[in-house]
């Protein structure tokens, strides 16, 4: 059973990652996961296929196989579901319950009490516990597989050795599945992920069959230490996880390296040696288990009582700092100083980026300081995102957005700032930080990389011709001492390239990253806060609503808004909302149109509730002359509100093609108001095609797919050349996948965000 589990699973792997494929089900590279391109799912999918296969020819099926099948079922389900949209904790806890307490009133749980409720709640805890003991386990290619099919075989032998063949040929079944599928997780780079669906699977068929396997040996409750043991490894990683992130303050949901893989791996320096050490270490354990059960429990015990012992020391040492490599050093020895500089926290995405990269990056390794200048009175301040991510930005007085003799000061305390944290990354956001921190850079810490971000441009449209032709060769002269230019879209990179600014080859495609789940709120939860905000607002709870989130600034062009809004409510029943202020705020609020408008327009200006906007309105709209990736829309785009906006640098990478959005040519107000009454006209169907693609936009402008291509950014130009010439290409970063299993980091953590 063994050979045949293990060669159909070699076969349908492949064939599972197919499927994935073109069903677009992709591990896109998150923050604590080292694979540069996203992976396909659905490994897990092919492991449980190659076990009933084998299970099926070699045992008939019979009703143990259908009740531990069933289950398994169950959490494939559950877990690929979590891979695709993200299960709530609670709700995972409580399906693994269920399957737990299924497993026990079949009789094939934890039977060492003797009375049968004491051994259903023992057996659904047990489930829950090996079950996200192996999640976490998946954090690097082959560990949860390795791990899976040596306790699986290890039970095997318990099983053989009481008796119990056709236990064992499960055993053995799931075990080869598991072999089968390594050929392929364990390539380098992985060439298919387990997933959630996977992990969780393995860890209900180990957690059932060792339970079944225990529970016959006749020992009592001491039975439980021999399960404890087929399960060593896993329970030691878990209680690793749990003290060392209480000892550092994280919470215990957020991703790390400080798993006991990511901990052999800085030793070992491969994942296949380390799934090979993983195999030994958990060979030993099993071999200590069937031996205790063999000589009965007080032999069991004691054997028990020694594991506990070597655990307990083995945690020590790996939490020592010579083995805790909760945060990955750099090739010196220490967490790598980044210093990121922002010319102001104004509301907008910038802001959100540069604060929200402060926090996602420490657990990478890195030790950033975030030098910010300062807004001005109308423009809104991120102070309050910085204040509950605990980021404490060094503010520079003279760094302002507008040029002046204010900059003489900002420069030389730039080179200040520098020179007193020394970071081997300098990296700066807009064009005044630009400017200054590169040059700041530049002769405070020579030696370090310099990386700049073009979250749009201010280089047409904005300044004078002949302003503007001084701003593009400031820029190219900065930019041939700059190791790598990013831009938040490839449209801003080409308007760039075509500027002369760099090469195309010079430059690097980051989208923004945001924390996009308090925008997935649905059902109940979600029509409450709709009409909480409208409420608030003196919104009608029935009325259709229209909003624009976006500085009152020209470039953001609010007096297109309002004229198209004119057009609109002259032939429909809709109110407008507008979200934010700025430097034209009183001169908008004044206009002819808006006094038109009258009641049926609402200026809300700053909130911090922006999911809550979105949730209580039917189409946002962006009236703006250029944009870099419009975070308004994003945020739209998923909370599943259908958005209008008018065809200009990022946004359309942002809408995509879908019958929840529209883009206009700037210039045509009227085709504008067309497209909104358009969507309004069959607003179910919009609101539909909105939800639908609400999970593809959450991957696509996730924290952690920015955070983990700025780490590999960042560590390919720490290379030898990079004090030098900029390196070209990015290499692909060692192949091996962090924390695959753990769903997604610091879920609820982010803060609620204003456009």
């Amino acid at each position: 059973m063994l050979a045949l589990a293990g060669a159909a699973t070699a076969v349908l792997t492949p064939v599972a990652a197919a499927v994935a494929r073109r069903a677009d089900f992709y591990d896109v590279p998150h923050g604590y996961k080292g694979h540069a391109r996203p992976t396909p799912y659905l490994g897990g999918a092919a492991v449980f296929a190659g076990f009933l296969l084998a299970a099926m020819a070699g045992t008939g099926g019979g009703q143990r196989l259908l009740a531990v099948g069933a289950c398994a079922a169950g959490m494939l389900a559950l877990g690929t579901l979590d891979d695709r949209r993200t299960v709530r904790p609670r709700w995972r806890v409580l399906v693994e319950a269920g399957a737990g307490v299924v497993l026990a009133v079949t009789g094939h749980g934890w039977e060492v009490i003797g009375w049968k409720p004491a051994d259903v709640v023992i057996t659904a805890a047990w489930v829950i516990g090996v079950v996200n003991a192996f999640n976490l386990m998946d954090n690097l290619d082959g560990a949860a597989a390795t791990l899976a099919a040596v306790c699986a075989a290890g039970t095997g032998a318990l099983a053989l050795a009481g008796g119990d063949g056709p236990l064992a040929g499960l055993c053995f079944a799931l075990a080869g599945a598991c072999a089968g599928f390594l050929v392929h997780n364990l390539a380098s780079p992985a060439r298919i992920f387990l997933g959630d669906g996977g992990s969780m699977t393995l860890g209900l068929l180990v957690a059932a069959l060792a339970a079944t396997a225990t529970s016959r040996s006749h020992l009592g409750p001491s039975a439980l230490a021999a399960g404890a043991m087929l399960v060593g490894l896993p329970i030691l990683d878990t209680v690793l996880v749990v003290v060392s992130r209480t000892r550092a303050g994280v919470p215990l949901l957020t991703g790390g390296r400080d798993h006991l893989t990511h901990r052999l791996l800085a030793r070992v320096g491969s994942a296949r040696r380390v799934a090979l050490a993983l195999g030994v270490g958990q060979a030993g354990l099993c071999a200590l288990a069937v031996a205790g059960v063999q000589r009965g429990a007080p032999a069991l015990l004691g054997l028990a009582v020694l594991c506990l012992a070597l655990g307990a020391v083995a945690l020590g040492l790996l939490e020592s700092p010579r083995w805790n490599v909760r945060r990955p050093l750099d090739p010196l020895g220490a967490p790598i100083g980044l210093a990121r500089i922002i010319s102001r926290l104004n509301v907008g995405g910038p802001a959100i980026h540069a604060i929200s990269l402060a926090r996602e990056l420490e657990p990478l390794g890195y030790r950033t300081t975030l030098i910010r200048g300062c807004e001005s009175p109308t423009e809104g301040s991120m102070d309050h995102l910085a204040q509950r991510l605990g980021v404490r930005p060094l503010r520079l007085p003279a760094l302002r957005r507008d040029f002046g003799w204010h900059d003489v000061a900002a420069l030389p305390a730039l080179v200040a700032a520098l020179r007193r944290t020394r970071p081997r990354v300098v990296h700066t956001h807009l064009a005044k930080a630009g400017v200054l921190g590169r040059i700041a850079a530049l002769v405070a810490c020579p030696r370090a990389v310099r990386v700049h971000t073009f979250h749009g441009h201010s280089l047409t449209g904005y300044f004078s011709p002949r302003r503007s032709r001084v701003h593009r060769w400031v820029e190219r002269f900065l930019a041939r001492r700059t190791h790598r230019l990013v831009a938040v879209s490839e449209q801003v990179r080409d308007d760039l390239v075509g500027l002369g600014i760099a090469p195309s080859e010079r430059f690097e495609v980051i989208p923004l990253g945001l924390d996009l789940n308090p925008f997935t709120v649905a059902g109940e939860e979600r029509v409450r806060r709709r009409e909480a905000l409208r409420r608030s607002l003196a919104i009608p709870a029935t009325a259709t609503v229209v909003t624009l989130a976006a500085r009152l600034v020209p470039i953001k062009r609010v007096d297109r808004f309002l004229r198209v809004a004119t057009m609109l409510a002259a032939s429909s029943d809709v109110m407008f909302l507008v979200v934010g202020d700025g430097e034209l705020g009183d001169e908008l609020r004044a206009s002819a149109a808006a006094r038109a408008l009258g009641p049926r327009l609402v200026w809300a200006g700053w909130r911090h509730d922006m999911p809550d906007v979105h949730f209580a309105s039917d189409v946002v709209v962006l009236t703006s002359d250029n944009e870099g990736t419009p975070v308004s829309l994003i945020e739209a785009r998923a909370a599943g509100v259908p958005v209008v906006s008018t065809a200009v640098g990022g946004v359309a990478a942002v809408v995509g093609s879908s019958e929840a959005a529209r883009l206009v040519d700037p210039a045509d107000e009227a085709a504008f108001a067309r497209a909104v009454q358009g969507l309004l006209a069959d607003l179910p169907r919009a609101t539909a095609a909105g939800n639908a693609a609400r999970a593809q936009v959450a991957r696509a402008y996730s924290l952690d797919a920015l955070a983990s291509r700025l780490d590999a950014l960042y560590r390919s130009l720490l290379g030898p050349t990079a004090s030098s010439e900029p390196p070209l290409r990015i290499p692909e970063p060692g192949g091996f996948a962090i924390d695959a299993g753990e769903g997604p980091p610091r879920r609820g953590a982010g803060p609620v965000r204003s456009p």
